[in-house]
């Protein structure tokens, strides 16, 4: 089973370390605001790239 997290992250809060730990428990993460330079945190735009690697 696999797990994403998505979020708007509308205060810079991706950024800290409470939210970097969550992150590892995820398979997927994707944030809505464009420049995020995370290496656990992809573009949302990209979900659907994963989605289809997953569903083939």
């Amino acid at each position: 089973m696999l797990m994403g997290f998505i979020t708007a992250d509308f205060y810079d809060e991706i950024y800290s370390p409470q939210i970097q730990g969550m992150l590892s428990f995820f398979d997927f993460s994707y944030v809505s605001k464009p420049n995020i330079e995370l290496e656990k945190v992809k573009n949302l735009s990209n979900i659907i790239e994963d989605l289809n690697k997953i569903f083939r």
